[in-house]
């Protein structure tokens, strides 16, 4: 295998993206006059305040990026009727104030009324009994017939005592509530005055976010003809030029070339002009391409990206490529897209690893049967699927949805290969295991496992041991050791005083004798875009990565986009029927295959 002189191509369809915008109303609030009612509404007022927080973190975040406009509008659109919710919740409360100002004022009319009516009433009857004289203890005294007689008007006497203080104490009440009912009315006036000021400043503010939504709006619709029409062009040449040469200083790492030494080989940084190639044919590199690992190219509405895996593994190419489409987009359709360098983590210690793990070189047995491949001429077929829908089965068995589409292309494998025994292969990224979480250089550790099958076997006769042995190998630890397994060899090779194009044949020897041969091996890259961007995303139409199938007879790269899963496969075994074979196992479990197509 020559796996440092693989190569990677990528190709990605731009298009022109519609988004549809919407406003939601809030429902109108029907007014009761309860605390409990201002109570709720006050509570609904720190939600709606909560919210527009959150959305005003939105916006700030979008600020400077013209690319996210109808995104920003959206926003405002969401942010404005947020502010009418509160503006409606404010005047529902300044309602309710106003009707409990109003209970409040007829309550204390009444409650006067009555301290006056009661102070009338009493003072009466005092005036009646002076006139009578009744009110005299002496009169009761000697005007009683009986010793009962004198008791019994003694008792009313207590009595009306008793009912003057009750009345006094009744008056002394009343006039506490109406001061409390006083008091209350001057809060809920300061309330009242405090909400209308609330009120007009949100007023204020509401007409300024719609004069930024409408003149987003208008600067969308003004621009709107001219944005369409140039994402549905062609890819200009001239303007990919431009981005590439743009690129240079932010992503120095890829414009480099190989120095070739008597013994030894490194980069260098190439100042030789890097130019775009107009066609979708595969140059030769670095023959064809000035010195450099990569290619960049276009046809029609497809960009081409080309590159050794010696360059960078598809984790290290993707940030190159992101910051190609954000700087051509930016050329083409003004999108805004900040473009921040890709500065790479320093080199990891290899002798640091080998002395972590020495008995990594010695586990692989140079003397094992090395398992044969096919390597005939490599034909082409790409299989599109809808990713729910393998996630959809991944949660229905209990596995990592990888662990689905390897068991799914091992049910294949079997029927295509005719064998029950199989050899799969798969590549892990290590740059967090290593501590180089921004390492642009190659950090793919590649692992082999082997799967026994029963004939014509189903998913679930076996996920759930294919998951666990992927699981187990995917552990930090288990990838240090596959990598320094890997760099091991390479260093050893290294160090030895050799001609450098001897190293090269040792090491191609050593890495085919070392375990990667398989009879298939799957890379899911993912989202193809680094850092992943919805906005620039939503520029692409398709996305496609294919790897030639070194160290095997059947190699199958895998993106997602938009939902779809996109599998580009690379066959070189000598018979069709892969393709179909793949299209009946996915479709048996309950996939769904959008596209099954053989590529000339």
């Amino acid at each position: 295998m020559k796996k440092n002189e693989r190569y990677v191509r990528i190709c990605a369809a731009l298009l022109c993206a519609v988004l549809c915008l919407s406003v939601n109303v809030a429902p109108a609030m029907a007014a009761k006059v309860t605390q409990a009612d201002i109570d709720a509404l006050k509570g609904n007022a720190a939600s709606l305040d909560k919210k527009q927080k959150e959305i005003q973190g939105k916006l700030n975040s979008l600020k400077n990026d013209k690319a996210a406009a109808v995104q920003k509008k959206t926003l405002l659109d969401d942010q404005i009727a947020n502010t009418n919710a509160k503006i409606s919740n404010t005047e529902a409360q300044i309602s309710d104030y106003n009707a409990l100002i109003s209970q409040a004022e007829t309550e204390l009319a009444d409650a006067q009324q009555r301290e006056e009516a009661q102070y009338e009433l009493f003072c009466k009857r005092v005036r009646e009994m002076e006139e009578r004289g009744t009110i005299s203890y002496w009169s009761v005294l000697f005007k009683a017939n009986s010793f009962s007689d004198l008791l019994g008007s003694l008792d009313f006497i207590n009595e009306v005592m008793d009912y003057d203080r009750r009345v006094i104490q009744d008056l002394q009440t009343l006039q506490a509530e109406i001061a409390e009912k006083k008091a209350g009315l001057e809060a809920n006036k300061a309330a009242l005055e405090a909400a209308k000021a609330e009120l007009e400043t949100q007023k204020k503010q509401l007409s300024a976010q719609r004069d930024e939504a409408n003149k987003l709006v208008k600067e969308i619709d003004n621009n709107a003809a001219e944005y369409q029409a140039t994402l549905k062009e062609a890819v200009d040449p001239a303007l990919l030029q431009q981005a590439l040469d743009a690129a240079r200083p932010l992503a120095e790492y890829y414009f480099c070339h190989v120095v070739w030494e008597k013994r030894e080989a490194h980069l260098e940084p190439n100042t030789a002009p890097c130019r775009v190639r107009q066609g979708s044919t595969q140059p030769k590199i670095p023959e064809e391409t000035n010195d450099y690992l990569f290619s960049l190219g276009c046809e029609g509405n497809t960009v081409y990206l080309d590159w050794f895996h010696f360059l960078a593994d598809g984790r290290g190419g993707s940030p190159f490529f992101t910051l190609l489409l954000k700087l051509y987009c930016n050329l083409r359709s003004n999108a805004g897209f900040v473009c921040e360098p890709l500065a790479s983590d320093p080199p990891y210690d290899v002798e640091q690893l080998l002395a972590r793990y020495p008995e990594s070189q010695v586990a692989n047995n140079m003397q094992k049967d090395v398992l044969q491949i096919h390597e005939g001429t490599p034909h082409f077929q790409r299989l599109r699927l809808d990713r729910q829908s393998l996630v959809d089965l991944a949660q229905k068995e209990g596995v990592k949805p990888f662990s689905a589409l390897m068991g799914l292309t091992c049910q294949a494998a079997q029927r295509y290969l005719e064998k029950n025994d199989l050899v799969y292969s798969y590549a892990a990224d290590t740059r967090a295991a290593l501590g180089v979480p921004h390492a642009l250089y190659n950090c793919i550790a590649s692992f082999q496992l082997s799967l026994q099958l029963e004939p014509q076997a189903r998913l679930h006769s076996f996920a759930k041991r294919l998951d666990h042995e992927i699981r187990e190998s995917l552990t930090p630890e288990r990838r240090l050791f596959r990598m320094t397994e890997q760099m091991g060899w390479v260093y050893q090779v290294f160090r030895q005083k050799a001609a450098l194009k001897i190293k090269k044949r040792v090491f191609q020897m050593g890495e085919y004798i070392s375990g990667f041969p398989a009879d298939f091996w799957v890379s899911y890259i993912g989202s193809p875009l680094l850092p992943h961007s919805p906005e620039l995303e939503a520029y692409l139409t398709d996305f496609q990565t294919w790897v030639l199938p070194d160290g095997a007879s059947l190699a199958m790269e895998v993106t997602s986009l938009h939902g779809v899963l996109t599998c580009c496969i690379e066959n070189k075994v000598d018979k069709p029927g892969y393709l179909e074979a793949l299209r009946d196992v996915m479709e048996q479990e309950g996939i769904r295959v959008l596209e099954a197509v053989h590529i000339s």
